[in-house]
């Protein structure tokens, strides 16, 4: 896991007020948010989201049908003289009215809900691994900075001892030598300088490209203080995508559970055709029929309990997913906690570096 990681749980912080030219943490995790390709994503998904749900509450409106047909029989009823047609005509409106439907529509709802807040928190994920990189590329920028900072003191020290060996040497006080070897170390320091104003533009061009906001080496990038790290991980968006899953298959468990209820509803026919209700006639007719009907499998050789039994499996398992994540994260933030104590100390060394060299020069 990466060190920056700290980065991102630290952060109740507060920040030095921004200037004009000076760039904070803080902007550049909202600029990354904003700017990212999957920004829009969560409006998709509400929009996606209300339709799924617009589509189940409409399976309990009414089903309208007409149907017609025309057939011809090989044989009919007969009674004496008269024998029912051969040829048969009909045409009717059916509707049908769903009563009770074992609690489906309300399950199929809920598994929508939980889809949803899936889908929103993987949206969250990207966004916090973004976050992860603008963290990683600033903190990398500082440091950077910090070191050209010292090689420029460094250099500058160094500049005026050779202005005094020089001064020596044409005084015949100094070897010449001397001044050959100050002149190696000031041009070793210069390619170190090359060397960090490369890799510092290298990560201001990759913050520009993560956040969309136009930095340059020139701007001032501040420092945040005050961090803290928790030994929490509750606010760890997987933390959150584990519960959602199990959600999602608890709501499963749910709607495979409605399935094998009883299912009521009331039916219409009316139709025009020949003959109508009366089969002994031959001719056409207007009839109707109205009722309520029942639905109930009652043998499903074991296939819901098998899938109920399948969603049980799956939750263990993404208990122990959830578990084996919080291990190795429990572990990751003990290495990172070192790295603050590391990182604090070193800043607070390397400022009293610039002033000691400050005074020197």
């Amino acid at each position: 896991m990466k060190k920056s990681i700290f980065f991102i749980l630290l952060i109740t912080c507060n920040f030095i007020v921004r200037s004009q030219d000076s760039i904070n943490i803080w902007t550049c995790f909202q600029e990354a948010e904003t700017h990212h390709p999957l920004f829009g994503q969560k409006e998709i998904n509400d929009k996606s989201a209300e339709l799924t749900r617009s589509n189940i509450t409409k399976s309990w409106f009414p089903s309208i049908s007409i149907d017609g047909q025309a057939t011809y029989q090989s044989d009919v009823v007969g009674f004496g003289a008269f024998t029912a047609p051969h040829d048969q005509y009909k045409i009717y409106l059916d509707l049908n009215q769903q009563l009770y439907d074992g609690g489906i529509s309300k399950s199929r709802k809920e598994i929508e809900k939980s889809n949803l807040d899936i889908n929103q928190q993987r949206v969250e994920l990207e966004f916090h691994d973004i976050k992860t990189q603008v963290s990683s590329v600033y903190f990398s920028i500082l440091s950077l900075k910090k070191n050209l900072e010292l090689l420029a003191l460094s250099h500058a020290e160094l500049n005026d001892k050779l202005k005094t060996l020089q001064v020596g040497i044409k005084n015949g006080a100094v070897l010449p030598d001397n001044e050959y070897v100050l002149k190696a170390e000031i041009l070793k320091i210069e390619q170190q300088q090359d060397q960090l104003n490369y890799r510092i533009t290298a990560a201001v061009e990759i913050l520009n490209k993560l956040t969309g906001i136009e930095t340059t080496t020139n701007d001032v990038f501040v420092i945040p203080y005050h961090a803290e790290v928790g030994d929490s991980i509750a606010d760890r968006p997987e933390e959150q995508l584990f519960e959602y899953q199990k959600m999602l298959l608890d709501n499963t468990i749910a709607l495979n559970k409605s399935m094998v209820r009883p299912k009521f509803f009331v039916f219409t026919l009316a139709g025009y055709g020949k003959p109508g209700l009366n089969m002994l006639s031959d001719k056409f007719d207007t009839y109707y029929i109205a009722g309520i009907g029942m639905k109930w499998n009652l043998i499903d050789w074991g296939e819901t309990r098998n899938k109920i039994k399948l969603n049980s499996l799956q939750k263990e398992s993404i208990d122990l997913n959830k578990n084996n994540f919080n291990r190795n994260i429990s572990i990751a933030m003990k290495n990172e906690m070192a790295n603050v104590d590391y990182y604090s100390s070193a800043i607070k060394k390397d400022k009293e570096m610039v002033e000691l060299r400050g005074k020197i020069k």
